[in-house]
């Protein structure tokens, strides 16, 4: 409920959503900032995580993060290597982000399905879809490009209020090929050839 109603009060075109954690240190809140600060990294998790400042790792597994919306991988992670246990996510439906990462990762995931939530969801990525699949680290898909109004802003007149299920779908893609066992590197032809030659003539050498 705190991070949602922060939310509410300090919402703005350039704001996406608000992490909030609680633990040994007392409670600390943040907000995406990437904008605001011409910040490549500045997620709510981030941000949160930078307001408290730093911890003993003993802290960080006695914490909770409370989330408007599903971190993305950027957040997850930093929630992984710090070991935080817990995390409450206002609304999934919108956006998957980087839960089953998370669920996979040993963290216990909640989500709540507020539809505050979702609405301010829905709300924030009709109207500025193109902040949204940057904050997400996603291009575009050319079917759903807003018209514009030459500032880089969505034209109110044009189709500006795309549909977020497009930016789930191209997340949970994404989320699916990070996912994926990294694939082991081959050897060139050659040298594959050479090391069969070698074992061949060792086995030969040894009968």
């Amino acid at each position: 409920s705190s991070a949602l109603y922060h939310e509410y009060v300090l919402f703005r075109p350039s704001v996406l959503v608000l992490g909030w954690s609680r633990g040994l240190t007392g409670n600390f809140q943040g907000r995406n900032k990437r904008v605001q600060d011409r910040s490549a990294t500045r997620t709510a998790v981030i941000d949160c995580l930078e307001n408290a400042g730093r911890q003993k790792a003993h802290v960080y597994k006695r914490c909770a993060i409370y989330v408007t919306t599903a971190p993305e991988m950027l957040s997850a992670g930093a929630i992984k290597l710090y070991g935080i246990p817990k995390v409450v996510v206002g609304d999934a439906s919108q956006y998957a982000g980087a839960i089953d990462f998370l669920a996979q990762s040993g963290v216990s995931v909640q989500v709540v399905g507020d539809n505050r939530c979702l609405q301010l969801m829905q709300g924030f990525v009709a109207a500025n879809l193109p902040l949204w699949y940057e904050d997400i680290g996603m291009v575009i898909p050319q079917q759903v490009v807003p018209h514009t109004n030459g500032t880089g802003a969505p034209n109110h007149h044009g189709n500006n209020a795309a549909p977020a299920h497009h930016a789930t779908a191209a997340t949970r893609q994404l989320m699916k090929q990070l996912q994926q066992p990294p694939r082991q590197a081959q050897a060139p032809p050659q040298a594959r050839a050479q090391a069969q030659a070698q074992a061949q003539a060792q086995a030969q050498a040894q009968a």
